[in-house]
Formats: structure tokens, sequence, C-alpha cells
């Protein structure tokens, strides 16, 4: 399961949650990574992602790194669209040995007057690939919708080189993938207060309908 706990925390971080609220990713949710070679382009993309928390009314990080939220996406979810392409990708980024690209969610803002539109987000974190860690900053569109659901938005352009990644070659060489690529992610969740949730207090079936669970 891909747990993007650190997009869950930025929701309280820049909109505050009602009491303790229980977010959970939406199957429309996908992150992809985008790239090109000597000859062509690719896209390869994650999804449906799946995850939750339940997050608290106060504003996060103030326990430190140690407990920063994180996101975990299993490098074998990706999917490329070609049998080779994806057995390089996963070679290139040594799955076996680190099979998870990993973000650690450092920071977030975002601009005041939201009122149901996109706004700016700016994320600061880090951010693991081929087990080599390295602090990114980039730039995210947030926006909340209507019932409770949550939508953010974004990309980060990385280097392959900078996290010890060969960009990986075919063909004898012939086809060479370029060393920049960008990780997109276009993430939707939905925030159920758990007020009513409290031990003791929840009706049957209370936290499998939060959870949307049939």
């Amino acid at each position: 399961m891909t747990r993007c706990i650190w997009f869950l925390a930025a929701l309280v971080w820049v909109w505050p949650a009602q009491a303790q609220s229980l977010f959970t990713l939406q199957p429309e949710s996908r992150i992809w990574i985008d790239g090109a070679s000597n000859v062509s382009s690719f896209t390869c993309e994650a999804g449906p992602i799946e995850g939750s928390a339940q997050l608290p009314d106060t504003p996060i990080m103030k326990a430190g790194l140690a407990d920063a939220p994180a996101l975990s996406a299993p490098v074998r979810l990706f999917d490329c669209g070609n049998g080779r392409m994806n057995s390089d990708l996963y070679d290139a980024l040594d799955a076996k040995r680190h099979p998870y690209i990993e973000f650690r969610l450092l920071g977030a803002g975002v601009s005041d007057g939201w009122a149901g539109e996109w706004q700016r987000i700016q994320v600061t974190g880090e951010i693991a690939i081929k087990g080599a860690w390295r602090t990114v900053s980039l730039t995210a569109e947030g926006r909340r919708l209507k019932n409770g659901l949550y939508r953010v938005r974004g990309r980060a352009p990385l280097k392959m080189t900078d996290f010890d990644v060969t960009p990986p070659t075919a063909l004898l060489g012939m086809v060479r993938a370029r060393d920049d690529i960008v990780v997109r992610f276009d993430l939707t969740a939905q925030e159920c207060n758990t007020d009513m949730l409290a031990v003791g207090d929840a009706p049957a079936g209370a936290v499998e309908e939060c959870l949307g669970a049939p």
C-alpha cells in the first residue's frame, strides 16, 4: 500500500481540520515520473494510491524530523506501459535493495484567502531515491473541494544522478535516457471528523463508513 501521509499532514498544516480528522486518499490519486531519452519521452504512472491517517487539530511538525510525516511509494507500483521499460526502471532504481521512493515532509505553507480556489503551497521536504536522501523544495497547488474533499497537485524536477542513479540505456547504448526527470502528483483526500469515532462513542460501522469501505 502506498502511504501519502505527508500529503494528509500538509492538509492540516495549511487548512486546519476540525478536532481530530481522518483523511483517506481517494482512488483517483496518482503519482507519475516523466522523462525522456534521445529518441522519445516516457511517463511511468503509480496508482491507484491508497492510504489514510488520523491527524490532530494541532500544527504538525513540532515533534522534530524523526516524527515527520512520510510518503512511501513502492518502486514496482510504477508502470511505464512497456515491460522492458518497467524492467529498466526497476533495475536503475535498484528496486530489490531499495524497494521504495520515500518523501519526508519538513514544512508547508499556503497563501491566505483560499475560498475554494486553487492556492499555492510551498513544500519543503526530503526525498529518497535508491536510498539517497536529498532536500527538495517545490510549489504545489491545493484546493478545498465540496463535501470534505481536498486536492493537491504539483511537480518536482529532479536529476537521476543527484540520487546516484545511472540513467538507463538500451540497444547497446543507442538509446540513452536523459538525466532530468519530473515527479508529478495529483492527490485527493476525504476528510472525516473523528469526534464521533472516539472509543465508545462510534456507532456500528461508523469507522468503515468514514473510510469509505463497502
